[in-house]
């Protein structure tokens, strides 16, 4: 998730402590709440914590959020219970990788907080702005990385008779250790069923469907579908000029020109992308903007088996204007040192270790063991057991985690050998360092170039023990003295 240098007059301070997370800076705001990015405070796990805070319902005083007054008492607990219903949601889809993945749910100061997994990455409006700075905006093949994983998790959502309801660039988030989509901000998501009346929900213009904006037609997965193809349209207008900035047209605007009888003012994306996406493409992303809800695309198994059968066939490229692509976030990324060993060497790759492959890896002593320390999962807490509130902002001055992962102080030779974290097991071992545990990267992406496809595909890994790993490559007279010396 982006990182964003600006914080709300009502958000709580860098270092307050809420439950057992620390507050370290906002990473997003709007009118129904804040997103921070937190540490768990033992287990030095980053997160994103939404917070609860209508700014037309709520003010804070000190660290406590109550209604404006006894008119908003109703609808601020309402909006608590919809949090609560988001939480109960999201942890359903807490396997798929292009769903937010939901921790917890608590409530305090209050009000209510949210926690979701932390994801490292950029938008899909960054990704795409970027790109198009730079001469290469989106191919064919860029289109269908982010919209197949996306539609798969969306799937997932619908049958459990749920919709997002505000799915634009801004919210899907291109991660950055493996480039998959992860579609977020679910706080227009909520249950439905047939016939139900609309409520007041957050939407963007250009993205809103017309029966999200208007008073008729139903809600139901064709919704999601306009906002889908309004997300692929803008990835065919942004190699287009003059469309700049390329956002879709509202849909009440091109309602009034169909009702006068005029042309649809939004241009077809098969008039923007002819000649660099297939027709096949083209025809479902304009099937999807359809303004009557009964002609649009019904949900995501009909748009998926238009677009699986445009990944099999042969991508339409501009040869002239062909560039390498990639959906990978900018920015910089932290190299460990590097040492020449001349031949024979053996790779010290943290992949290898946790492959079980022949390569030196130290299991460290556990720490000690943390108690009561539930599985990641929506528990909501009684606030009457809760720790009372007072009224006053708890911080703490300095963090127990590191950007890199606090380890604790060594004794005897091992510590005398240690230098800004590294470590040596005994006189000739290798320099180590300790791996933190959480959740890793192994592989490399088909798209990075000059790659080899036994590391294929990129795939998560999580480390639940401290793993120490060599820092250098090392020869196998070096890990032969290594495994002398015991």
């Amino acid at each position: 998730m982006p990182t964003d240098d600006y914080k709300p007059r009502d958000a709580l301070p860098a270092g307050a402590i809420v439950r057992d997370y620390t507050l370290e800076a906002v990473i997003g705001h709007g009118g129904f709440g804040i997103v921070y990015r937190a540490q768990h405070g033992e287990l030095c796990l980053p997160v994103a914590i939404k917070e609860f805070l209508p700014i037309e319902l709520a003010v804070r005083e000190g660290a406590i959020v109550q209604p404006r007054s006894g008119a908003d008492s109703r609808a601020f607990e309402d909006g608590l219970r919809r949090l609560r219903d988001e939480a109960r949601a999201l942890i359903q889809f807490r396997s798929h990788d292009s769903i937010v993945s939901c921790r917890e749910f608590f409530r305090e100061n209050g009000t209510a907080y949210l926690v979701m997994e932390y994801e490292d990455g950029q938008s899909l409006a960054e990704v795409l702005s970027r790109r198009e700075a730079e001469g290469n905006p989106f191919r064919e093949s860029d289109l269908l990385a982010v919209t197949l994983p996306l539609l798969k998790g969306l799937d997932l959502v619908h049958r459990a008779g749920m919709l997002h309801r505000d799915i634009k660039p801004s919210n899907i988030l291109i991660r950055r250790q493996d480039e998959r989509p992860v579609l977020i901000d679910f706080g227009a998501a909520k249950q439905v069923i047939a016939n139900q009346s609309k409520s007041t929900a957050p939407y963007t213009e250009g993205y809103a469907a017309p029966e999200q904006v208007a008073d008729a037609g139903e809600l139901g997965p064709w919704t999601d579908m306009y906002g889908v193809g309004a997300v692929m349209w803008r990835m065919v207008a942004g190699g287009r000029r003059p469309w700049e900035p390329p956002n879709p047209l509202r849909a009440e605007s091109r309602a009034i020109a169909t009702v006068r009888g005029t042309a649809d003012p939004l241009p077809t994306s098969g008039a923007l992308g002819a000649g660099r996406f297939s027709p096949r493409v083209l025809e479902a992303i304009d099937h999807c903007l359809r303004l009557d809800e009964k002609e649009r695309m019904q949900g995501c198994g009909e748009l998926l088996g238009f677009l699986e059968d445009a990944a099999v066939a042969p991508e339409v490229t501009d040869v002239s204007k062909s560039r390498p692509s990639s959906l990978k976030p900018s920015g910089p990324r932290t190299e460990l040192p590097r040492r020449s060993q001349g031949k024979g060497v053996v790779w010290w790759i943290a992949a290898a270790c946790l492959a079980g492959g022949l390569l030196l890896g130290l299991v460290l002593p556990p720490r000690s063991p943390i108690s009561n320390v539930a599985e990641p999962g929506v528990a909501e807490v009684d606030s009457d057991v809760a720790a009372p509130d007072t009224g006053d902002v708890v911080t703490s001055s300095k963090s127990t985690c590191s950007d890199a992962g606090q380890r604790e102080k060594r004794t005897g030779t091992d510590q005398a050998d240690s230098t800004e974290g590294r470590f040596r097991d005994c006189g000739v071992c290798p320099e180590m360092v300790e791996v933190p545990t959480g959740a890793y990267v192994m592989g490399e992406s088909a798209s990075q170039g000059e790659t080899k496809p036994d590391h294929w595909p990129m795939h998560r890994v999580e480390i639940g023990y401290r793993l120490g790993v060599g820092i250098y490559e090392v020869t196998f007279e070096e890990w032969d003295a290594c495994v002398n010396d015991g």
